[in-house]
């Protein structure tokens, strides 16, 4: 089995870390949200401090740009420790089995990492902020081939509703 996107790349940006780690201090910071039924959820703490961690809103500021309002933000130091909260998380992603897949992701999930890197040495201390989204799509759904009915016929079309306007909003930026 090889290993996806995700993996990877958690892989390569520690590295790149690792790599740097006697000019620069690095902060890595992790959110982890599912879009369920139009609907978003925080990943890492799912029941909240008072099952309030659900129906959250996303909202756009100029210094962090696109963030989910509420979700919880966690600082994380190692590889491992950021894998074990994916796999943590993902336990709490909506599944369900389907005439097409046993274990069907019900959701989207949007995994954001924002990274703070500091100069350790030099006259002026220059910090600098990144974030990197990566989303895990559900699969688009066919009413005719699942036998969907009912709550996973909802469930499915809310899948294809924000499959198609992500499509629309790739062809809209490469049509410029």
């Amino acid at each position: 089995l090889m290993p996806g996107v995700i993996p990877l790349t958690i892989d390569a940006l520690f590295a790149a870390c690792a790599a740097v780690q006697e000019e620069y201090s690095t902060t890595l910071w992790m959110q982890y949200v599912e879009i369920y039924n139009e609907q978003i959820k925080d990943l890492l703490e799912p029941k909240g401090a008072q099952g309030l961690h659900s129906g959250l809103d996303v909202r756009e500021d100029p210094k962090k740009g696109t963030f989910v309002a509420g979700a919880t933000n966690r600082v994380v130091t190692s590889r491992a420790e950021l894998e074990k909260l994916l796999h943590t998380a993902n336990l709490y992603r909506t599944t369900d089995s389907t005439n097409c897949n046993e274990v069907s992701s019900r959701s989207h999930a949007v995994l954001q990492l924002r990274l703070e890197t500091t100069q350790r040495f030099g006259a002026t201390v220059e910090t600098r902020t990144g974030k990197l989204s990566m989303i895990d799509l559900a699969g688009s759904e066919r009413a005719t081939k699942t036998n969907n009915a009912g709550k996973r016929l909802v469930e499915g079309a809310n899948i294809n509703r924000s499959l198609l306007s992500l499509a629309n909003c790739i062809n809209a930026l490469a049509d410029r």
